[in-house]
């Protein structure tokens, strides 16, 4: 997803990740302490809470076939945390692009800041558009 801003040199929106987000996505790879103590040149660190999703402005999905949420439909959710660096009274619209078969919504689809460095999350949802256990892969270009 990208959120419309002026220009491409000034993005007006930042992405923020912290070293705690890398280190939980070390630890969803398998990386063994010590080499996450290497990596990071600190005192060893808990997985406890071992993730793929960084808070970055891409989206990486997988549907697998043989799991599905409490309704029986797959869903893959992401939330982000975006902070504004743009003007004060900004506003920012997401656009979305996908190709068939995926439904794909933000919630909200406009993030509105009213100061700089404000801090906004949104939600996207993917879900494939039938009710069949999804096999398929799909590119998801989100502009």
């Amino acid at each position: 997803m990208l959120l419309l801003t002026t220009t491409c040199i000034y993005p007006g929106l930042i992405y923020d990740a912290s070293s705690e987000d890398y280190i939980n996505l070390l630890c969803v790879l398998n990386f063994t302490a010590k080499q996450i103590q290497t990596i990071t040149r600190s005192t060893p660190y808990d997985c406890k809470n071992p993730s793929l999703d960084l808070n970055y402005p891409s989206f990486i999905a997988y549907f697998n076939a043989n799991v599905s949420n409490s309704d029986g439909m797959i869903v893959q959710e992401f939330q982000r945390t975006v902070t504004n660096i743009g003007d004060k009274n900004s506003i920012y619209i997401a656009k979305l692009t996908t190709l068939d078969g995926l439904k794909v919504s933000v919630s909200p689809d406009r993030l509105k800041f009213s100061k700089k460095y404000e801090k906004k999350s949104y939600k996207l949802r993917i879900k494939p558009k039938t009710d069949e256990r999804c096999t398929d892969s799909w590119f998801l270009d989100l502009d």
